[in-house]
Parts: C-alpha cells; sequence; structure tokens
C-alpha cells in the first residue's frame, strides 16, 4: 500500500466523523494515539500524519463517541460467525468486512446511545469481541499482519443505526456468568 492510498482512505473514513490512525500489524504506529481515543480529530492532524502512513501496514479506527458512536462486532472465527448469524439474524444486515485472516468478519454499527465497555467471549476456537468504547479496529485495505492478506469490504451496505447493543452484550455477560447491570448504557 503506498502513502498516498493509505492518507486517502484516513480522510475518507476520517469525512464519515471516524478517528483513524496509521497502524503496522494491528498496533498503532504513531506515539501518542491515545489522546484519540477522546479527543475528535481534525484534518489537520490526518495530514500531519501523511509521514507515518508510509510506514504503515494499514489503518484502524478508533470506536466509540469520538468516532460517532462507531462499534464493531469482531467474529474472528467460522463457528464465532455461524453462532452470531444465528443469534443474532437482525444484526447482519449492516456493513460488513472480511479480515485478512480470510475467516473472520468485522459488522460495523452507529449506537443511538453511549455504551460504557467492550465485552469478548471466547467460541470454540474462536472469539466474538464487541470493539465500542476507545479500542481500535483494523479498516480495509489493511494488511493482515500474519496472513499478509487485505481486509475487504464483503457487504458495502449502510452501517446501521441502533439504539444499543445491550442485548449482545446481556447474552455475551450471560455466557460467562457476568452481570450486566453496570455495564450498560448510561
Amino acid at each position: 500500500m503506498s502513502t498516498v492510498d493509505l492518507h486517502k482512505v484516513a480522510l475518507e473514513y476520517h469525512a464519515r466523523g471516524w478517528n483513524v490512525l496509521p497502524v503496522d500489524g494491528k498496533r498503532p504506529n504513531v506515539s501518542g494515539w491515545k489522546k484519540w481515543q477522546t479527543m475528535k480529530q481534525d484534518v489537520g492532524e490526518i495530514n500531519r500524519l501523511e509521514s507515518y502512513w508510509g510506514e504503515a501496514t494499514g489503518i484502524a479506527v478508533v470506536c466509540g463517541e469520538v468516532s460517532a458512536h462507531l462499534g464493531i462486532i469482531d467474529l474472528d472465527s467460522q463457528e464465532a460467525i455461524d453462532l452470531f448469524y444465528d443469534k443474532f439474524p437482525e444484526f447482519t444486515n449492516t456493513y460488513t468486512v472480511l479480515t485478512g485472516s480470510g475467516t473472520g468478519r468485522h459488522l460495523y454499527f452507529y449506537q443511538h446511545k453511549h455504551y460504557i465497555g467492550n465485552n469478548k467471549i471466547s467460541i470454540g476456537n474462536g472469539e466474538i469481541s464487541l470493539r465500542m468504547t476507545r479500542m481500535i479496529c483494523v479498516c480495509p485495505p489493511s494488511i493482515h499482519p500474519d496472513t499478509k492478506q487485505p481486509y475487504t469490504h464483503i457487504k458495502h451496505d449502510k452501517i446501521r443505526r441502533v439504539a444499543t447493543l445491550g442485548r449482545i452484550v446481556k447474552w455475551m455477560d450471560q455466557s460467562q456468568g457476568r452481570s450486566t447491570s453496570k455495564r450498560l448504557e448510561r
């Protein structure tokens, strides 16, 4: 990926209201990036990162309030995909990315209400993760660090807006014997 390409994609994602970071593999390659977990980037900041895009293997979005309340459901195995699609079919009609692993999916959502935390459960040989608040998620056209394959869009649907993903959080917590009362929307 050339410097110009990632910089251009960063500007396109930023135009959607997302905070973005250059990454090497799945980790930001710019120091001081954590400020963008809570502070909105401006176009000048994206442009000042241009030299980092040349060293990057991809781009990540910062999930949560700073990115228009963007949340991403990360399904990292076929078993996780099958279980989630069976359990929550109403949440599968949204913008979807095939991860560079070739087996995972990222489902994108905008929430009307702020979600306080993140969540993860193990499913057989995989995981289902909610990347919601201040977490980053690698996006197309990034290159996966292990497979060297790109993250690609497989469903270009409009990103679905939902009031909450609380039902999913509750299911995940119950699957692990945790209480959800303190973790849902405020």
